[in-house]
């Protein structure tokens, strides 16, 4: 009998992709005509409409997971005679992901028999089985959250 359980490590949430400030939404041209030329004035930085001043929201932090934690969990069982040997393991993994909500976790069982009938003939049977639990939540998406608005709010307020 064995038991095994470790902690595999600490993966860093660390992908950023460059965001845009609101300033980039807009041009600052000094000719009106090509500055409002397809910009809504919430772009135009001299709009009394213009969101520049709002409070900006950083999406990315908000969906990182910095330290997503990976569990391993397994216990074995074997034996053998003259004429039978048997073998059975169950396992557990606990997988948090560096984006949140996408984490895993993971059940697994493997058992084996085998005997021998006389000398000429063996017979074996192996059964396995796993169950997984996937939080994929769908919300987590990184490359869009790089160009959201950054003045839109992560969680509406209450």
């Amino acid at each position: 009998m064995a038991f095994n359980g470790h902690l595999t490590g600490y993966r860093k949430g660390t992908l950023c992709l460059s965001r845009i400030c609101v300033a980039g939404y807009g041009r600052d041209e000094a000719n009106e005509g090509a500055r409002l030329n397809g910009f809504s004035p919430q772009y135009d930085p001299y709009s009394p409409y213009y969101l520049g001043n709002s409070p900006t929201y950083n999406w990315q932090d908000a969906l990182l997971n910095k330290n997503a934690l990976t569990q391993n969990y397994s216990i074995k069982v074997s034996g053998a005679s003259d004429a039978a040997n048997y073998f059975l393991s169950l396992g557990y993994v606990d997988q948090e992901s560096t984006i949140k909500g996408d984490d895993l976790r993971r059940y697994n069982l493997t058992s084996n028999v085998n005997a021998d009938i006389g000398n000429l003939f063996s017979i074996g049977i192996t059964y396995r089985a796993a169950y997984q639990i996937a939080d994929n939540e769908g919300s987590a998406d990184v490359v869009g959250s790089a160009v959201v608005p950054p003045w839109q709010p992560i969680y509406e307020s209450k």
